[in-house]
């Protein structure tokens, strides 16, 4: 099945634009967006987003990326209000995959999934993108580490819009 990751930046923190998101102005062409794409669309933007995830929900988005800790995003609290409508993916903090302390990138790993992997719909992630700035072997032990901690068991797993 194919996917879209459609890129925008709605975390803007103030002017015309974010004006535009947050009063629904733009929720019609971005509803429109994801109808005419005709297959599960994720919706990637840095900044705060909280105040914009019920738009994004009713644009049909399936799922959001970056949820970016340094701009607030609290993992914890997008995946109570929101987990049942979206796929969480990201909030591994950017900073901590450019130093070199692997205990750090543990934590971080085990931060994220204690806050998003519960009953399914979590995808542990940089909170950005894998950037030549990042310790290499920050991002594979990100990697292997979610591994063994981070294996969901079928029973615990759902959907999206599932009960």
């Amino acid at each position: 099945m194919g996917r879209v990751f459609y890129a925008d930046l709605w975390g803007l923190r103030k002017g015309k634009y974010r004006y535009l998101l947050e009063n629904d102005v733009s929720l019609p062409y971005h509803r429109r967006i994801v109808e005419e794409l005709d297959v599960p669309v994720i919706w990637h933007s840095d900044g705060a987003i909280e105040s914009l995830l019920l738009m994004a929900i009713e644009a049909g988005f399936v799922g959001v990326h970056a949820l970016e800790p340094a701009a607030g995003m609290d993992l914890g609290k997008v995946k109570r209000e929101f987990g049942r409508d979206l796929v969480l993916i990201g909030n591994v903090d950017v900073s901590v995959l450019c130093n070199s302390d692997l205990e750090a990138v543990r934590e971080e790993v085990e931060r994220c999934i204690e806050q998003g992997a519960a009953g399914g719909g979590y995808m542990l992630a940089s909170c950005n993108s894998i950037f030549n700035g990042m310790n290499p072997a920050s991002v594979i032990e990100m990697f292997r580490y979610a591994g063994e901690i981070g294996l969901y068991k079928e029973k615990e797993t759902r959907r999206p819009n599932e009960p």
